[in-house]
């Protein structure tokens, strides 16, 4: 029954990303609508995926498939016993008491995060290791098949999850009913994935697996575990800076966080369903132009909120596509897919620590962060051409030669940077 593995997956995406939203909605007026409310989402977010993607890899790494089912299975029954105890004890699910309420509102995060962990904490947590857990789960009894469209389908249910909440949920639904009905949903899945489970209790115990997977493991390259961690660390660091910048220097409206997230998460499933989307020098020239489009923004202040958004929106939208596809290149063995994806959420959980925690610190004014991940998006992108393996060519006796690089294509990513690095400092200098 492959469909249910889709099934799963494409739900678990869905909940993930529509109870953002949501419970930003909760909480936008007991902390006077700040952006703040927003970025900590997204860095709770991004950390608590990885904290999923890390106990999907250990799970699978270090357990046989039984003692896998039965864990899994434990974890999701106490989830629904907490979201049933808060449901009680509260007004509503995901909706603390007013005891929860912060009296000092000046740095509103580590309130904002202790009321995420109690209200969403657990179920959040098993929704972001869903995912990999199903593919893995997937690849063992379907060997055949790439799992990796999988990870499309998911970023899909979370795309879907944010463009129907503000159109079809939000403005139809009170807040009251719209937790109750997220509620039933997380019931629906861990119903699914509890069936998912036990059909891996069933299974007979194999180490053999294990053993191979860990060994081989070794032979990846660290270089491999760097770039993986790297263009995701990029990407979410464009996304919350872009957000930062539309939703407190563009305007003030509300739900516009939401479209950042929803390009950023676009650019994945172009991304994972393969490179009919990408050319990579296209998206090249398309940088550059955007920068010094958003250079005029800066220099030529204008009123018009749509060509703002307009910029700024397909600046993110070429940024992420340059480190999404890479990341597809780069991907491995469906073999090493746990490993694969617990890597790209470290980066984003680090791109998020780094946006939300450090950089308030280390910028007293403006956002650099955004200057920064521009950077860092182009540099990356040259370092990788520059490691690229030459490309062969076979001539008419069979004998296969490296094709000679002409000068121009050696020194282009060099010239890459050093224009990219050049121009940035022009366009953003800081005063």
């Amino acid at each position: 029954m492959p469909y249910l593995y889709a099934i799963s997956i494409f739900l678990s995406a869905f909940l993930l990303f529509q109870i953002q939203p949501l419970i930003g909605k909760i909480l936008l007026p007991w902390f006077g609508g700040t952006p703040t409310v927003w970025s900590t989402i997204l860095l709770f977010s991004q950390v608590v995926l990885t904290g999923g993607y890390a106990y999907a890899y250990w799970l699978l790494g270090k357990l046989k498939n039984r003692q896998q089912g039965i864990l899994h299975l434990s974890l999701l029954v106490i989830s629904l016993i907490i979201l049933l105890a808060t449901t009680v004890s509260w007004s509503a699910p995901l909706i603390p008491d007013t005891s929860w309420r912060p009296a000092n509102n000046e740095f509103p995060l580590w309130d904002i995060l202790r009321i995420l962990v109690a209200a969403i904490g657990v179920p959040f947590l098993l929704l972001a290791a869903n995912s990999t857990l199903t593919q893995a789960w997937f690849h063992r009894d379907n060997p055949k098949p790439t799992p990796y469209r999988l990870y499309a389908l998911s970023n899909t249910g979370s795309l879907l999850a944010l463009i129907t909440y503000p159109i079809l949920v939000e403005p139809y639904l009170t807040l009251r009913t719209q937790t109750y009905a997220w509620s039933v949903g997380y019931f629906i899945f861990a119903l699914l994935a509890a069936f998912l489970a036990i059909k891996t209790v069933r299974l007979a115990a194999s180490t053999e697996t294990i053993t191979k997977v860990n060994v081989l493991e070794k032979r990846l390259e660290k270089r491999s575990y760097i770039f993986w961690i790297t263009l995701a660390a990029i990407a979410t660091i464009l996304l919350i800076a872009v957000t930062n910048q539309i939703t407190q220097e563009v305007a003030v409206i509300p739900f516009l966080w939401v479209l950042p997230l929803i390009i950023y998460l676009l650019t994945f499933i172009l991304a994972f369903a393969g490179e009919k989307f990408y050319w990579r020098n296209g998206y090249i020239v398309s940088f550059f132009v955007l920068t010094i489009f958003s250079r005029m923004l800066l220099s030529i202040p204008t009123r018009n909120i749509t060509a703002q958004l307009t910029i700024y929106m397909l600046l993110l939208f070429v940024c992420c596509m340059i480190c999404h596809n890479e990341l597809y290149k780069l991907r491995p063995d469906a073999r090493f897919l746990p490993s694969f994806y617990l890597m790209v959420a470290v980066g984003g959980a680090l791109g998020g620590i780094f946006v939300t925690l450090l950089a308030p610190m280390l910028f007293s004014s403006g956002f650099w962060e955004l200057q920064l991940g521009l950077i860092a998006t182009i540099v990356m992108l040259a370092v990788i051409i520059q490691l690229e393996p030459k490309k062969r060519f076979r001539k008419k006796s069979g004998k296969a030669k490296v094709q000679k690089e002409k000068p121009w294509q050696i020194l282009k990513p060099v010239v890459m940077v050093i224009v990219v690095l050049d121009l940035l400092q022009t366009v953003y200098a800081i005063d």
